[in-house]
């Protein structure tokens, strides 16, 4: 190989790197943002089990009261129909 040749491999093989070395930069850049972008996912996903937790013990709690509210009234409507019968 020539001086010439050996010149032009050397600033090819530089031109090679510096587009390897902005191609690595920008992966590196994806990938911080991706990364980024799930902690946000994850921190999302772990409010959105929370609130998913929350409402399903009030929708429990709520299914509960509703209980004691048709027995309540079972009871009401039972006793009112034998105060009926008592008064005829």
């Amino acid at each position: 190989d020539s001086l010439a040749e050996v010149e032009e491999k050397y600033k090819r093989s530089m031109v090679t790197n510096a587009q390897l070395d902005n191609e690595k930069s920008s992966l590196q850049y994806q990938v911080d943002t991706l990364r980024d972008v799930l902690l946000e996912l994850e921190e999302e996903l772990a409010e959105s089990r929370r609130q998913h937790e929350e409402k399903n013990k009030e929708c429990e709690r709520q299914k509960h009261e509703q209980n004691v509210l048709r027995f309540q009234l079972a009871e009401l409507k039972d006793a009112l129909e034998q105060r009926e019968q008592l008064l005829t």
